[in-house]
């Protein structure tokens, strides 16, 4: 697992966390070596990093995983006006990349947020190597079409709100869903996608 299990459920103690809250991964990654910094100098700066980021950002759990910083948090911590900024600067004046998972309710699917996280920052260097800071969600449709992962792991590719659709059309027979997929075959449009259904507007709206 790429996390210490005693630490974390540690932590998640201190922080009055529950196992079953949403929980996000943000990622703190050494550019490559040909950045200008040796192995050493690079671990040095993530020490300095470390210190920095658990002075700074009190809401998340910093573990150092080397060669990442892995800050868990119940919040996205690349919105919240504060900690955006700080990242901002940070990726500024040192020579790290930073990548975001998406949401995923439960302790249990940690390890696949974690790879989310570091996707981002592969896909990102590849496609905007000018940028530093990545998030998932531009790159899931790319996750999705060129992962070799298994199915049971590329539906957290997908936001949370997507996969509950998901689970309420495998568990009742929910409209929901088909109505999403119906809405982005319309190419969002919501009379499109009211006239495929053979339903209202409002009733598509609602």
């Amino acid at each position: 697992k790429p996390y210490d299990a005693h630490r974390l459920q540690a932590q998640l103690a201190f922080k009055k966390w529950h196992e079953e809250d949403t929980f996000y991964i943000t990622l703190v990654q050494p550019r490559r070596p040909d950045a200008g910094m040796d192995g050493e100098g690079i671990q040095g700066q993530l020490n300095y990093l470390l210190q920095l980021l658990s002075k700074h950002i009190t809401h998340a759990v910093i573990l150092y995983w080397p060669p990442n910083l892995v800050l868990f948090s119940t919040e996205n911590l690349l919105e919240s006006p504060f900690s955006k900024d700080l990242f901002q600067q940070l990726v500024e004046n040192n020579p790290v990349q930073v990548g975001a998972s998406l949401p995923s309710p439960g302790l249990f699917h940690t390890p696949l947020l974690f790879h989310q996280a570091e996707y981002a920052i592969e896909r990102g260097d590849l496609c905007h190597p000018e940028q530093a800071i990545h998030r998932f969600r531009d790159y899931a449709i790319d996750y999705l079409l060129t992962s070799d992962a298994p199915l049971s792991e590329k539906i957290f590719a997908c936001m949370p709100e997507v996969r509950a659709m998901w689970e309420q059309k495998k568990e009742r027979g929910d409209e929901m869903f088909h109505t999403l997929k119906v809405f982005l075959d319309c190419e969002r449009s919501v009379p499109n996608t009211a006239a495929a259904l053979y339903l209202h507007r409002n009733t598509v709206v609602y």
